[in-house]
């Protein structure tokens, strides 16, 4: 079968794939935010990475929980500077890529302001 798609720049931006540490791909739909995105991952990471190490198997949790609440508009300043020293010690420090790549897409993410508190 052979499948033939006109794909503008813009449209091949908003599909997102995920090669590697998950071993596939992941595509989405043009309506999923950024920060669900991340949600997603750093959720995931924190399920499926490899557990050997403290950064993913607790750190990714407590990034997780503190990620959600900074997408509420919940966190102290206090707790944003944590979330943003987790994320760069995560991403640092993890044994397996998945734990890597989850702190360094939520530290990308603060850095460059591609998630917003509510």
């Amino acid at each position: 079968m052979q499948v033939k798609l006109k794909v503008e720049l813009q449209e091949l931006c908003r599909i997102i794939s995920v090669v590697g540490a998950i071993g596939g791909c992941i595509f989405l739909e043009r309506d999923v935010s950024i920060e669900e995105l991340i949600k997603f991952f750093v959720s995931f990471a924190q399920k499926n990475s490899c557990g050997k190490c403290v950064p993913c198997r607790v750190g990714t949790k407590w990034m997780e929980v503190l990620l959600e609440r900074y997408l509420k508009g919940e966190l102290s300043a206090e707790e944003k500077k944590l979330l943003k020293i987790l994320a760069e010690d995560i991403g640092a420090s993890s044994r397996c890529d998945l734990g890597k790549v989850a702190g360094k897409i939520v530290n990308y993410a603060l850095e460059y302001g591609l998630i917003e508190e509510k």
